[in-house]
């Protein structure tokens, strides 16, 4: 969503003044700030409001609050932070719905949600338990949410999804009704737009309804836009406890304009629609994602259901093109499924983000959800975000931000990496040059080679310590850390130019790569020999935090300088402290768990082989997935709902994916390693695993592990051929008894804790067999 921050920030100030509150004392960002605002705001307006006033976490939160012995200062949605994103492929911006049918296409104008007159009651949604109606998303492939209810003799069905259209977005609800009785009849409901989100209070100082263009402009801004006249517009207050009750009795009322000093205006439009005998109507809303005011020109509003044939198509479109999948236990399959989508929606905004709590990601993090769209086979949408990361890039002049700088290389190159394979020719380069902006020229300057080669001098030079020993205070690690992505920026470099023939600047590089490497060596000796502050010390959930990072990017990056048992010792210092009921665990400044943290550290185990570890992480993972299947930043064990942060994580999203995909296979060098992470139970599941179109650097994998009537095998696709194939089974598989077509097993390795087996591939399909 884009969203004028300051602006938005300086209306939450302003209401709080007016509601009798003061700014924080401290300084926070902006984001920050607006949450500790609306927190206050949401305690006055919301612990003794009407049920139907109030978003449905406010309903069900309050089951678990006695007013009358606790006094609430602040109130957020702790317990049931969950949403889903109403977003294209590869769109620039997206709007957020709750399962309960409020949807908030930005957050400075509110929420949109429908009431439905049933007699002479309103159904209000948000109060229908999960056994009634839901805004519940039709299918993975089409990202269309559904809404529908019966009342008399109309079904009434709410359609959500976005719109790319004269290259603007939108978020459509598109109301159906359909009257399935014979004979005529009039069905009413209303459309709200009210000043709250899945997060609470989003103030709206004033309304405006221009009846002669049909559209709603909230805070100045252009919020909906409809293609039917309504029967009667009603404005009033969001606190106002008979503002249900007016929009019933007044039926012709047309209000257009309403002010609130407390930024609570509301309104309601009211749509009476007569239907024929077996008759239809589709009335459209439409909500624009980009910033528009009454003041512009503004296009007319002229919806068609081709709007939604195109965007349905678009999604279809995406999954046919990334990685399909099949896992023994179905909801991995909506789980990948939607993580991809969840990738291919947020991508772009966080690369190129507008709000403040996106634009604190670290380009580590950023880099994560790079890659994971790279391996879900995102080919479109990845050439798209990749493009626009180079055509926006500025380099700022004077030495470069490494930390920024070197994962954006190494990025950006892994992107190179996976697409090399296809076509390497003088034509393929350049057309690779032309849509990089000249990055084979331009790489030293634009990501700061220069600099890293200046760093590697100066690690060598202060590597001698000024004390006899290494403390292990806050920052260390993570500065290790970075040296880790500095290095694995240049040996991303050091393919690339060696692919284009620069025989000067790989050597300067093959130079650069020495000097860190044995800076990466010694330092790693440094730290497992260093000491430790006390577990109980404060500091220290800082660095472990700093552990589980490194852990997560040296097997990431590839990073082979360090050993295994270096790395192993940094896992035990957090694994039983920080995995706690297999999530992982923050004790400061208040006890929460992460939803994919610990993915991070399963991910670890796959690539240290082992598999018994990863998939209890993976099956507590599962507990915590939305209805439609996606992960919120963080979770509450006791609701299974989200707990903070956003109520659907992207960074969540990259981590599952990359988990999903390495447990199948990853590269290791030239060879290819294959279902070191999978679960014993896998293996002889009735459900086969397959895996298609995965993404290599060399070429695109097909695996597959199934059962026939007598006997399980695995099988094995690539048109490129690997120099080997390493195949992980667990103990209980007789690796003497294994069989190989299409490879030449050259050896068989049982006495450790990942049985294995070594092929040389010897035609495009491989095939492992072992009996029942």
């Amino acid at each position: 969503m884009i969203l004028d921050e300051l602006a938005r920030l300086n209306r939450f100030r302003r209401i709080a003044k007016n509601h009798g509150f003061t700014p924080p004392a401290v300084t926070m960002l902006p984001f920050q700030e607006i949450s500790y605002l609306r927190g206050l705001i949401n305690a006055k307006i919301y612990l003794e409001a009407e049920p139907w006033m109030c978003p449905s976490w406010v309903v069900l939160s309050r089951k678990t609050i006695d007013t009358e012995k606790e006094l609430i200062t602040e109130f957020h949605n702790t317990l049931y932070r969950n949403w889903s994103n109403i977003g294209g492929v590869g769109a620039k911006r997206y709007g957020i719905a709750t399962s309960r049918g409020l949807v908030t296409p930005r957050f400075d104008y509110g929420s949109i949600d429908f009431w439905l007159l049933d007699y002479d009651k309103l159904v209000f949604p948000t109060l229908i338990g999960k056994d009634g109606p839901q805004l519940k998303l039709v299918s993975t492939e089409d990202q269309l949410y559904e809404w529908t209810t019966q009342i008399k003799s109309v079904e009434f069905t709410r359609l959500v999804y976005h719109v790319m259209k004269d290259n603007s977005e939108y978020v459509y609800n598109e109301i159906v009704l359909r009257n399935i009785g014979l004979e005529k009849t009039t069905f009413s409901f209303f459309v709200a737009v009210r000043p709250m989100s899945p997060l609470g209070i989003e103030p709206i100082e004033i309304s405006e309804y221009d009846t002669t263009r049909q559209m709603l402009f909230v805070n100045g801004n252009l919020a909906l836009m409809v293609n039917k006249s309504p029967s009667a517009s009603v404005m009033g207050a969001a606190d106002d406890p008979t503002l249900h009750q007016k929009v019933i009795e007044m039926s012709r009322q047309l209000d257009v304009k309403s002010v609130s000093e407390t930024g609570l205006a509301t309104t309601v439009l009211r749509f009476d629609v007569t239907l024929s005998p077996a008759g239809s109507e589709r009335i459209f809303f439409g909500s624009p994602l980009f910033v528009v005011s009454k003041n512009d020109d503004i296009r007319i509003f002229n919806p068609t259901a081709n709007d939604r044939d195109k965007s349905v198509g678009r999604w279809f479109d995406f999954a046919d093109e990334r990685v399909e999948v099949t896992f023994p236990d179905e909801r991995l399959d909506l789980a990948f499924n939607q993580a991809t989508a969840a990738l291919a929606i947020q991508a772009l905004p966080v690369m190129f983000p507008e709000e403040s709590h996106l634009a604190s990601l670290s380009w580590k993090e950023r880099m994560r959800v790079l890659l994971a769209l790279i391996r879900s086979g995102s080919d479109k949408v990845t050439e798209n975000v990749v493009t626009e990361m180079i055509s926006k890039g500025t380099i700022p002049d004077g030495p470069l931000d490494l930390p920024m700088f070197s994962p954006l290389l190494w990025g950006l190159l892994q992107y190179y990496e996976h697409i090399s394979h296809a076509k390497i020719s003088g034509d393929y380069l350049q057309h690779f040059r032309k849509h990089t902006n000249g990055i084979i020229v331009s790489v030293q300057k634009l990501m700061g080679i220069e600099d890293i080669s200046r760093e590697a001098d100066s690690l060598i030079v202060d590597q001698e310590p000024l004390e006899h020993y290494l403390i292990i205070k806050e920052g260390v690690l993570s500065d290790f850390e970075n040296q880790l992505w500095n290095l694995a920026a240049l040996k991303a470099a050091l393919k690339f130019f060696t692919d284009i023939h620069d025989e000067e600047l790989v050597s300067n590089l093959e130079e650069m790569i020495s000097k860190y490497q044995e800076y990466v060596i010694a330092k790693s000796k440094e730290i497992a020999n260093a000491r430790w502050i006390r577990p109980s010390d404060p500091t220290m959930q800082k660095i472990e935090l700093e552990i589980l990072d490194i852990l997560a990017s040296a097997v990431l990056l590839q990073i082979t300088e360090i050993d295994t048992s270096f790395l192993e010792m940094l896992c035990g210092k957090i694994a039983k402290r920080r995995i706690v009921n297999n999530l992982w665990k923050f004790f400061q400044p208040n006890e929460r768990y992460s939803s994919h943290l610990a993915l991070r550290l399963a991910d670890f185990y796959v690539k240290t082989k082992q598999r018994n570890l990863v998939e209890p992480i993976l099956n507590r993972v599962l507990d915590f997935f939305s209805d439609d299947y996606h992960l919120p930043q963080f979770v509450d064990i006791r609701t299974h709902g989200g707990s903070g942060g956003t109520g659907i994580s992207v960074i969540a999203a990259a981590d599952l994916v990359i988990l999903l995909l390495d447990m199948v296979l990853y590269e290791k060098g030239s060879d290819l390693i294959i279902l070191a992470g999978v679960p014993e139970s896998w293996f002889t599941a009735k459900r086969s695993l397959i895996v298609d179109a995965l993404p290599t650097r060399r070429d695109k994998a097909h695996i597959e592990l199934g059962s026939s009537s007598n006997q399980h095998q695995i099988e094995i696709g690539l048109v490129d051929l690997p120099e080997e194939l390493e195949v992980h089974i667990p103990p209980s598989v007789p690796i003497s008894m294994m069989k190989a077509y299409g490879a030449s097993i050259v050896e068989r390795v049982s006495k450790v804790a990942s049985p294995f087996l070594r092929l040389v591939p010897l035609s495009e399909e491989t095939v492992l067999t072992f009996h029942k």
